[in-house]
């Protein structure tokens, strides 16, 4: 399920096009679309990306909550 992918994430940056000392730049290893992701219509955009390797939280980087069905 999904498919390997050429994406890289930044975390943790004010600005992208320069490199900051508390940023974490990691590729992505798979990209896993919503399974009724619908192109026409964009219902269910949404995709986890499995990272090739594990996300340092800091003071820059953590978890957020996704919202629930009804927000």
């Amino acid at each position: 399920l999904g498919f390997h992918s050429s994406i890289t994430v930044v975390l943790g940056a004010h600005n992208i096009e320069q490199r900051e000392p508390r940023q974490q730049v990691i590729r992505v290893r798979r990209q896993i679309p919503h399974p009724q992701y619908n192109r026409e219509t964009l219902k269910n955009d949404i995709m986890l990306l499995q990272l090739q390797r594990k996300v340092r939280r800091d003071g820059y980087v953590n978890v957020i909550s996704l919202p629930s069905a009804n927000q």
